[in-house]
């Protein structure tokens, strides 16, 4: 009988454990599980394409010797262990090197697993390629400034704006050196503000502003957009 349900427990167990393994080998993120000095004892299959490395070829091995890309410092390392080892979670993104030598970024989480004496036995790191994302971030970038000095150094005078009160009024958002220039402003005293503040006297320039952007039915349907201001801002247009 005791033979018997030993033999039932042992099976249980491992039926667990092969459960546990399917699902993480299910995850779409990639799982690396080391033990305290940082060797790999296993890793997932989305890990494995990630890194290109196999099972067989990252066990035993360590994240560093495999995947460390040149691209940090020591200090950022020293920064990581120095807060995984103090049993706190270690979350960011680090650049890494797959195994054809490729780069990629990586966002990462690493967290320390503890025994009931509190002594660090194993670290989990879940870790997701996200280097779409961050060259989609650097062409934002790109955009952005390329925009800005674009916008900043245009010779004609244009304004940002969202339209308020159902279009009765625009409130700034931007505005480049030239409205400055030609309306002997000052942009830290624009922005926020709303136009019939920063020109109470405008009313034939914000009617014209207002028709400008669609109005309809004494509505203006867009809520954003440039305008182009002239000379003693007489006249201005979308």
């Amino acid at each position: 009988m005791a033979i018997t349900t030993s033999v039932k427990a042992s099976k249980d167990a491992l039926r667990k454990l092969r459960l546990k393994d399917s699902a993480l080998n299910a995850m779409a993120n990639g799982i690396v599980i080391t033990d305290d000095t940082g060797r790999i004892e296993w890793i997932n299959n989305a890990a494995s394409q990630l890194t290109g490395y196999s099972s067989r070829e990252a066990i035993g091995q360590n994240p560093r010797d495999l995947l460390k890309s040149g691209e940090h410092g020591n200090d950022f390392y020293k920064s990581l262990w120095d807060t995984i080892l103090s049993r706190k979670v270690w979350h960011g993104e680090i650049i890494n090197r797959r195994k054809d030598a490729s780069q990629y970024h990586e966002e990462m989480t690493i967290t320390p697993l503890v025994d009931e004496d509190d002594r660090i036995t194993h670290f989990v790191a879940v870790k997701q390629d996200v280097t779409k994302r961050f060259l989609a971030q650097q062409q934002l970038a790109y955009s952005e400034a390329l925009f800005h000095g674009l916008f900043q150094n245009m010779s004609s005078g244009v304004a940002v704006y969202t339209a308020v009160d159902d279009g009765q009024d625009f409130l700034f958002k931007d505005i480049n050196r030239s409205v400055e220039v030609l309306e002997k402003i000052n942009r830290s005293n624009v922005i926020g503000k709303r136009l019939t503040e920063v020109f109470p006297g405008g009313q034939r320039v914000w009617s014209v502003c207002r028709s400008a952007t669609g109005a309809q039915n004494g509505k203006v349907r867009a809520i954003s957009g440039y305008v182009l201001f002239r000379p003693a801002h007489t006249t201005l247009a979308r």
